[in-house]
């Protein structure tokens, strides 16, 4: 889709998308270790793959082991 294209927003899709995000634990530990608390893989993992379901190209950059940034 380009930028003169009109997008429609489902208002019920982004609740469900945002709630669902809510859910995903997403802890910057800035640079700890900590088994018990996962740090920000499970919610890039999630907005890549929605991203991808709506039609976006994606990339992405790790960071480091458990970080990586999304780009779509």
């Amino acid at each position: 889709m380009n930028s003169a294209e009109a997008t429609t927003i489902d208002r019920g899709e982004l609740i469900n998308d945002l709630a669902n995000m809510i859910r995903i634990p997403s802890v910057n530990r800035f640079r700890e270790d900590d088994p018990l608390h996962p740090a920000e893989a499970a919610m890039a993992n999630y907005f890549e793959k929605r991203l991808s379901e709506l039609g976006s190209e994606t990339s992405s950059q790790d960071l480091s082991a458990e970080r990586r940034n999304v780009h779509g």
